[in-house]
């Protein structure tokens, strides 16, 4: 019975990928959602762990090999997986956190929304979700801007090897929004929006996750409060979360605007040059971030539109979503200016 769920759940993960793949433009919009994929407890034996994707207090992420004995006269059938398992020496409640948290994922079930597959026991509890062969998006963001050549990007392929246009900087800016409207839509704070908590699959497909590796990775893009334990990620959080550690949907909303300014300056630190204290003074007094260089004015408006200081002002994601698809519609405009063929009052009159 067992290995007839994992050969249905493994069919189940291939259509679900396929739908992606065919939707890998999919926004709030879509008609369709992608198969229902239930969670389930996977044998460690089923998994051939091949490397360490990321490390750190939390514990440890590895690439896996997800290996399914098939029913009699059925297939071989196979996948690659992350699999994100706790430090050794975790407590019991550690590890019902992580059982909870897997349960909850579960049930999120879009195309830009990273898929949890299932958990898996050996001598603690592992979390198991789909691999995204392109890593985190801030890190694609660096490699694939127009400073690429400092960071020494990595041959493979086509989607990896080019710089990323102003096109698809729109197109990931709605993928990631996309997401974040299926969360609020059902009353979800995610409380740590970020690129490097947005993973990249073939095709530029970006998904909103947080597989707990990025305060290890980006330690430096986290602040502790006073005297706390928690490190927080203050560079996207909103004047309330700062004072009164208050998270809603609509400090995601902050969070997206500053995610938009990390896309749009191919993922350069927010207050990049400023330190901890002196953010935190900033955004305190109502101080927002300029304009990222060739950034179109109509997404730094949507930005300006997310950084509003009072929550109930703050643009709703749906209506940033609806600007961001008005861009689409102009983007051969934009790319018309930085060719230099048009003048920037034009387009100012154009879209005014």
């Amino acid at each position: 019975m067992q290995r007839k769920r994992e050969y249905v759940q493994l069919r189940l993960l291939r259509a679900s990928l396929q739908h992606d793949s065919d939707n890998k433009n999919a926004t709030s919009t879509a008609t369709t959602d992608p198969p229902h994929i239930p969670l389930l407890e996977i044998p460690f034996e089923a998994l051939e762990l091949k490397q360490i994707l990321g490390e750190g207090n939390f514990g440890k992420v590895y690439l896996a090999i997800y290996n399914i004995i098939p029913e009699e006269g059925k297939d071989p059938e196979s996948c690659k997986v992350a699999v994100k398992f706790p430090k050794e020496g975790s407590s019991e409640e550690q590890k019902q956190d992580i059982h909870r948290e897997a349960q909850m994922l579960a049930k999120m079930r879009h195309p830009n929304i990273i898929r949890l597959l299932g958990i898996v026991r050996s001598q603690t509890i592992g979390i198991v979700s789909e691999f995204m062969a392109l890593g985190d998006l801030n890190g694609l963001l660096k490699t694939r801007g127009p400073d690429s050549r400092m960071f020494g990007g990595e041959s493979g392929s086509e989607a990896q090897l080019r710089t990323l246009g102003m096109e698809d900087l729109v197109n990931v800016a709605i993928q990631v929004g996309s997401g974040l409207k299926y969360l609020t839509d059902r009353h979800f704070v995610h409380r740590d929006l970020a690129t490097r908590n947005c993973l990249v699959g073939e095709n530029l497909t970006v998904k909103i996750g947080d597989f707990g590796l990025s305060r290890e990775v980006y330690s430096s893009d986290y602040y502790r409060f006073g005297n706390g334990k928690s490190l927080l990620p203050l560079r996207w959080m909103p004047p309330e979360s700062i004072m009164y550690r208050t998270f809603s949907v609509q400090s995601d909303v902050w969070s997206f605007g500053v995610v938009l300014w990390e896309i749009f300056s191919y993922g350069k630190q927010p207050w990049f040059g400023c330190s901890n204290d002196e953010v935190l003074r900033l955004v305190i007094s109502g101080q927002v971030q300029r304009c990222p260089e060739n950034c179109p004015r109509s997404v730094y408006n949507i930005m300006l539109a997310t950084w509003k200081t009072s929550p109930e002002n703050r643009i709703p994601i749906g209506n940033a979503l609806d600007l961001l698809h008005e861009v689409t519609n102009n983007i051969n405009i934009y790319l018309e200016i930085q060719a230099g063929v048009m003048d920037l009052d034009i387009l100012e009159q154009s879209i005014s």
